[in-house]
């Protein structure tokens, strides 16, 4: 079944959506193991963002614009390996592993390291740009949409991006956006594993680099 640029297109622009700004459920888990670097990512989230997806996705129905099939085909396509992928328009699950040939755009920013069996995950002003530099024009097009200063280079406080949100997308939206937290689960090599948590707008308006290690 052939599926229209068009939907792929929206489909992404839905799913960084939700990577950016999901709440409820947001839990990111990044493993090295003796195959590579493996990562399970899960959200389940609330109408709220749903009806905001349906919009940027020029969707009548909330509950479809996440399509497993396409989700899968689109971590393929940007090179990421194994994909793993189940939605029912509202939960999402998406699982595989980095690139052997480190040639997805994870490893092409240099957010990942793994030495002497420590995994590394570091965010910081120069990686993201980099990771958003090696999305196709389309992609960075739909990730504009959300007017991040770490992806516009604008320097603003978090109040001021919050309040700018509120006045393009709404009240309701801003302040789900400035509670949403992202949980990180990291696991070594060596099976340590560790828990941390972030706020979503500190990673969306980053003043200072982020790491999270095991």
């Amino acid at each position: 079944m052939r599926v229209s640029t068009k939907k792929i297109v929206s489909t992404f622009a839905s799913v960084l959506a939700i990577l950016l700004f999901a709440s409820c459920e947001n839990e990111v888990k990044i493993c090295a193991n003796d195959s590579g670097i493996s990562f399970n990512y899960k959200i389940n989230s609330s109408e709220t963002f749903l009806n905001f997806f349906s919009a940027i996705s020029n969707s009548d129905e909330p509950n479809t614009i996440l399509d497993a099939e396409i989700i899968s085909n689109l971590f393929t396509q940007a090179n990421f390996e194994d994909i793993n992928a189940e939605s029912d328009g509202k939960n999402l699950f998406v699982g595989g592993k980095l690139s052997q040939n480190a040639q997805d755009p994870f490893s092409k920013s240099g957010m990942i390291s793994l030495a002497q069996k420590r995994l590394s995950i570091s965010l910081n002003k120069t990686n993201l740009l980099e990771f958003y530099n090696n999305l196709p024009e389309d992609l960075q097009t739909s990730l504009d949409l959300f007017m991040s200063p770490t992806f516009t280079g604008e320097e603003m406080t978090n109040e001021e991006y919050i309040e700018l949100v509120s006045e393009v997308y709404g009240q309701e939206l801003a302040d789900e956006l400035s509670a949403a937290t992202l949980k990180i689960i990291v696991e070594s090599q060596s099976g340590t594993k560790k828990n941390y948590s972030v706020k979503i707008i500190d990673i969306l308006n980053i003043k200072s680099e982020l790491i999270f290690s095991a």
